[in-house]
């Protein structure tokens, strides 16, 4: 309904909209990354892992709630992709603050 309500009446299905706009949400907070990579001891980068760890946590409980359907190796592989760059936020989160 929100979706109709933002892009009016058109062709676009709503889980087509949502998908675009998570991608650029995601594309924006990559960026945003790649930017502060440089400077690691910074609040605002270890605010920008945090927030990638957040997201990462977030699929993989999205996966195994079953949200997504029935997990396929398709969304395993995506477990073991989200899951790893997750321990990665963990242990980068650690190194910056030891």
């Amino acid at each position: 309904m929100v979706i109709t309500l933002v892009f009016g009446p058109s062709e676009m299905q709503p889980a087509a909209a949502m998908g675009r706009l998570a991608g650029a949400a995601l594309l924006a907070l990559g960026a945003a990354c790649w930017w502060a990579r440089h400077d690691g001891n910074s609040l605002a980068s270890r605010a920008l892992m945090s927030g990638l760890l957040i997201y990462n946590v977030a699929v993989v409980g999205l996966v195994f709630s079953g949200s997504l359907g029935s997990i396929s190796p398709i969304l395993w592989a995506v477990i073991v992709v989200h899951g790893s760059m997750a321990s990665w936020c963990v242990w980068s989160l650690r190194a910056t603050i030891t």
